[in-house]
């Protein structure tokens, strides 16, 4: 090497080095992160590639974005539906109700004497809480003017029960509830913002409702909606005597678990305080029995079945997106075969070939997943705006229905997956490639072969199988929502107008008759108003109170508790406000007074009538309600309360003189327009008693679309999942 060239020495001292190319590579894995080099090459490989195919790349990313789009939007709903109590420990709350499934009656509400005897003897049950009913109350005048609130009666220690926090102030005092006490409300949040600019001044203060003053004590945390959405809270009055009373089944009651203590423990503990309660009352809860259940199961039951159905929907159009785009990707991946088989045979490695597709399905599946998250908060707000406001307020968790973090996180994990699905076929037949066929082939077209043929044909067969389902399911779904809006209700809609009437819980039974005497009267002289009247509840509203009955002389019914009615409690003007027809005899008149001497009246539904007494006359029946006999005086037409969509059940219409209640519902007939009468009607309940309070007043026509709405919204979501599919 020293008598040698200088070229050739440096040439043998670098073969004795070995081949410095390689020596480089693996000096280079030490110091660098190659792998992120060559994802960086994969990602601009990638970019490049998309781009000279903008008609692929659209079509993937509009296909894989609705269906993230249909999946996360569903996802939100059903973590609004069930999570509707994110700020409560839920895995500690129950929901206790009553239930009599062999009458037919699934009651959500539990008796005071059921509620007493939870308090006395769950000893796994550390603390228990009732809400009684929703109320509406108007608000004093301020600057922006008077304001109808909707509002919830529940027991002083209600917001200790869940654990709720509050945002200013404290809950309520010890004298909350009992009788001359003064009168106490809690705010929400939203309300405390809205009315006072969230001013903690208004703690202690006096704000006027419903003609009556209150003292401020407290406004719930943020984002705290319990049971449903509300504005404010007044404590509920229990009196001694109520713990005796077992048939009023009137409280929703939620009760917290102490710690260690597991749910089926105290469920069955709840179990058997039922079981005692039957054998302290039976004439009033034989075959009832008491049933714990989670609190986010509260009053969901329907909604969830609709969140269920619209998953799997969603789940189908998510499916038949990751389908197509696997479609398109074969079809694009026979237009590359040639150009793929020549980088295999220039030295390209098939797993390096596999990651540079599956860069490029992930590009396109990162920006479908954000045009899919665009597309769930516009289907999101869709869902919500499908709802009318005033039924909306009582699902519990609506009100949190809406785009956050974890749905943005889901779109994205949606879209991962996406890539996962749909990339994987297409880079399974890449790495799959017969160099020689397909270099000898040049430049011609060609489809792939025939298993490329075959796996396009079979995902067209599966993508047009699940718009089919979906098809078939809003067809099915418009059908029947078809049938509840041109059904016969057995009511008048037009022309009519409903609303809610709450009384003070403290007025006795006595004032109620005469506030119902004098309203009935008010409203029948009511310029305008062709007729009205006072029910329980309203028809369509899916409301209803039940009430157990037996008919004397006959044998006891095979449950062997007696039989289960819709019961509804009217003045006399009722029948002619609502349209009911009375098939024989007469309806609940003045003379059906709340005196020893008058005559217990009650009118059944023809279905009653019917079913009962099928070859004679009902009237002049009797029909025993506890240990109380009612004489049938009448026959109306049968009226679905609970909605179309449901059964009719039997119904029976007693006097509100002879069975007053403080919550009850207003029916009228106008003449003209029923909106222009909503100020009207409002004025004649607070000429009759300005401690009245009317809430959720709305038209027939409305109480109608209100009923339908959820299947309606169901229906233009499968409708718009089938457009999605296609």
């Amino acid at each position: 090497m020293q008598q040698g060239a200088a070229a050739d020495a440096g040439f043998i001292t670098r073969r004795r080095f070995g081949n410095m190319t390689n020596v480089s590579e693996g000096v280079r894995h030490v110091w660098q992160w190659t792998w992120f080099e060559q994802l960086e090459q994969d990602l601009r490989h990638g970019c490049r590639a998309l781009t000279r195919s903008p008609l692929y790349a659209a079509a993937v990313v509009i296909t894989l974005g609705m269906g993230i789009g249909a999946a996360s939007a569903v996802y939100s709903l059903a973590r609004a539906i069930h999570n509707p109590f994110p700020r409560l420990p839920a895995d500690r709350l129950l929901w206790i109700t009553h239930a009599n499934a062999s009458c037919g009656v699934d009651c959500t509400q539990a008796s005071p004497a059921a509620l007493a005897a939870l308090e006395t003897r769950a000893p796994s049950i550390t603390a228990i809480g009732t809400s009684h009913s929703s109320v509406a109350l108007r608000s004093s005048r301020s600057s922006n003017g008077s304001e109808a609130l909707n509002g919830f009666i529940v027991s002083p220690n209600a917001f200790e029960t869940i654990e709720a926090p509050l945002a200013a102030g404290r809950g309520f005092p010890n004298d909350a509830g009992q009788p001359g006490a003064p009168n106490y409300v809690i705010l929400s949040y939203d309300f405390w913002q809205r009315r006072f600019a969230g001013s903690r001044g208004v703690i202690d203060s006096t704000i006027t409702l419903g003609e009556r003053p209150f003292a401020v004590t407290g406004v719930l945390g943020k984002d705290v909606i319990f049971p449903t959405a509300a504005d404010v809270y007044t404590p509920l009055n229990l009196r001694a005597e109520d713990a005796s009373n077992y048939a009023s089944r009137q409280y929703d009651v939620f009760a917290r678990i102490a710690p260690g203590v597991s749910f089926a423990k105290a469920a069955a503990e709840v179990s058997t305080i039922g079981a005692q309660l039957v054998r302290e009352s039976p004439k009033t809860d034989s075959g009832w029995v008491l049933r714990a259940r989670p609190i986010a199961d509260y009053h969901t039951d329907d909604v969830s079945i609709l969140v269920q159905i619209s998953g799997v929907a969603a789940f189908l159009v998510f499916l038949a997106a990751c389908m197509s785009a696997a479609n398109l990707a074969l079809s694009r991946l026979a237009a590359r075969r040639h150009e793929l088989a020549l980088r295999t045979a220039l030295g390209v490695r098939r797993w390096r070939l596999a990651r540079h597709l599956l860069t490029e399905s992930l590009l396109l599946s990162l920006v479908a997943g954000a045009s899919g998250a665009a597309l769930a908060w516009w289907g999101v707000h869709a869902i919500r705006d499908a709802i009318p406001a005033n039924f909306a307020a009582f699902i519990p968790g609506w009100a949190r229905l809406g785009l956050d973090g974890r749905t943005l996180v889901f779109a994205l994990a949606a879209a991962v997956l996406a890539m996962m699905a749909f990339a994987a076929l297409p880079v399974l037949r890449a790495t799959r490639i017969d160099l020689a066929r397909v270099l000898s082939e040049g430049g011609r077209a060609s489809t792939g072969g025939v298993r490329s043929t075959r796996a396009r044909a079979t995902l067209i067969v599966l993508e047009v199988s699940i718009a089919l389902v979906l098809l078939t399911a809003a067809t099915l779904l418009t059908r029947s929502v078809r049938n509840m809006t041109r059904g016969d209700a057995g009511v008048r809609l037009d022309h009519a107008l409903v609303m809610h009437l709450t009384l003070p819980p403290q007025m006795s039974d006595s004032a109620q008759i005469d506030f119902y005497r004098r309203l009935d009267a008010n409203l029948q002289r009511e310029p305008g108003v062709g007729a009205g009247g006072v029910t329980t509840t309203t028809p369509l509203s899916n409301n209803s109170s039940g009430v157990l009955f037996r008919i004397p002389g006959r044998p006891p019914e095979p449950n062997g508790r007696g039989l289960a009615a819709n019961d509804q409690h009217v003045t006399p003007g009722y029948a002619a406000a609502a349209g009911m027809h009375i098939e024989d005899g007469r309806m609940i008149g003045a003379r059906d007074e709340a005196t020893p001497a008058a005559q217990r009246a009650i009118v059944v539904n023809r279905y009653m009538a019917k079913a009962l007494w099928p070859h004679e006359s009902a009237i002049g029946r009797v029909v025993v309600i506890g240990d109380v006999e009612w004489t049938v005086v009448g026959v109306a037409s049968n009226v679905y309360h609970g909605g179309l969509d449901e059964p009719l059940r039997y119904t029976v219409y007693r006097s509100i003189y002879q069975a007053p209640t403080t919550y009850a519902s207003v029916a009228v007939w106008t003449r003209r327009d029923p909106s222009a009468m909503r100020d009207a009607i409002r004025s004649v309940v607070a000429r009759t008693d300005p401690s009245a309070a009317v809430g959720d007043m709305m038209t027939m026509i409305e109480m109608q679309a209100r009923h339908v709405s959820a299947f309606t919204m169901m229906a233009g979501m499968l409708a718009v999942l089938h457009d999605c599919s296609q």
